[in-house]
């Protein structure tokens, strides 16, 4: 394994995807029963899920292998469910997870749902968009090692779609950056790369089973949305075909334009033919001045948990508002559906392209402490 000479550069932009996911998948997620009237900052503490659970992962084994390893990635999902389950996993999920930990191989866990197609659902696009950071100058191996990080828990081919277009757009984001913010904040790679053994990943009191809520959906990809876990938080630890034109090796900066339409355009032009592709082309046909509502019935808004039916509206909310992150999130949340990982996708992209500092100081004050060293999040949470 040859270690880039800029992987720690990678890994800084990776870490800032991660903390937007992260804060978005927690404003997302307390909007579960609340309303968006009025745009009121619902209180404190805002806790994580299964999304940014996931995405740490991602992230680890970007920074340990410097790729995604199918077998470590995998490991390491299973471990931290079975240390801490009640993060909001879906049904789907926790069933793969649970036949990873009793040494199922990954390859045959992830194709055993759904009478052996494998999940089509969001989880792969939900934890991905680090990964379009870290490779955002190096598209071609980003479309392989997207459908590789999806591949573990969604063996279904429009699983791995709505992964590779979410890691795109992020590439995007981070390609065409505001030219006034600050490259990475004050984002940080410490402790990114576990101590061993990777478990206990997570340390708390899990609720019990009858205070969780389970909301059922119409591709059986049933999410568990919990109460936030109380307690301290420890250290977590065939490509490219059907893509358009061959995507070559780029770098640098593009702010000659800044359009999410043409975010939209560039994901369309290299996501794998898909449902979740066709979404995304309706996106981009629909233009950012429909409604909301008119967004949501046309594309979805993640109530069905599907790649297809989550990965074309929350682009469509990332391009619309690609200046303005909390703006992103507002509108994002206003169409209900699946909150947190609609704004943990708009979170990992939106904040690539404006920088950490454009995020009002009380998102990240309110929110749940991210283990990796950074400075996001509240450090006084129970």
């Amino acid at each position: 394994m040859t270690t880039p000479h800029d992987h720690n550069t990678r890994l800084q932009r990776a870490v800032l995807s991660l903390e937007g996911l992260a804060l978005g998948d927690a404003f997302g997620g307390r909007f579960t029963y609340r309303d968006t009237a009025g745009r009121h900052l619902p209180p404190p503490i805002w806790y994580f899920s299964d999304d940014t659970v996931m995405a740490l992962g991602v992230v680890a084994i970007l920074s340990r292998h410097t790729r995604i390893e199918t077998e470590p990635l995998a490991r390491l999902f299973a471990a931290n469910f079975q240390a801490d389950p009640y993060r909001g996993y879906g049904q789907s999920v926790r069933r793969v997870l649970d036949r990873i930990a009793e040494g199922v191989p990954w390859s045959v866990a992830a194709r055993e749902s759904f009478g052996g197609t494998g999940s089509m659902g969001n989880g792969g696009a939900m934890r991905v968009a680090p990964l379009g950071a870290y490779y955002a100058d190096d598209l071609s191996t980003l479309v392989e090692q997207a459908r590789a990080s999806a591949e573990v828990t969604h063996a279904h081919p429009e699983g791995q779609a709505g992964a590779i277009a979410t890691a795109l757009a992020a590439a995007w984001a981070w390609n065409h950056r505001s030219e006034t913010s600050p490259q990475f904040g004050r984002v940080t790679t410490q402790a990114v790369v576990p101590p061993e053994p990777l478990t206990p990943p997570l340390r708390g009191d899990p609720l019990p089973q009858g205070e969780r809520d389970v909301f059922p959906s119409e591709s059986g990809e049933n999410k568990s949305h919990t109460s936030p876990l109380v307690g301290e938080v420890g250290p977590l630890r065939g490509p490219g075909e059907g893509c358009g034109r061959d995507l070559s090796r780029t770098g640098g900066v593009d702010t000659s334009t800044r359009s999410g339409q043409d975010l939209l355009a560039f994901v369309v032009e290299h996501t794998p033919l898909s449902e979740t592709r066709t979404g995304i082309e309706k996106a981009l046909a629909l233009g950012p001045d429909r409604s909301i509502v008119e967004a949501t019935t046309t594309l979805g808004n993640g109530s069905r948990i599907t790649a297809p039916d989550t990965v074309p509206f929350a682009l469509w909310c990332a391009a619309r508002h690609i200046d303005d992150y909390s703006e992103a999130l507002w509108s994002t949340v206003e169409a209900g559906g699946d909150n947190d990982t609609n704004c943990a996708i708009v979170g990992g992209i939106v904040i690539l392209a404006n920088g950490r500092e454009s995020i009002p100081t009380e998102w990240f004050e309110a929110a749940e402490m991210l283990p990796i060293g950074s400075p996001a999040g509240n450090p006084d949470r129970p």
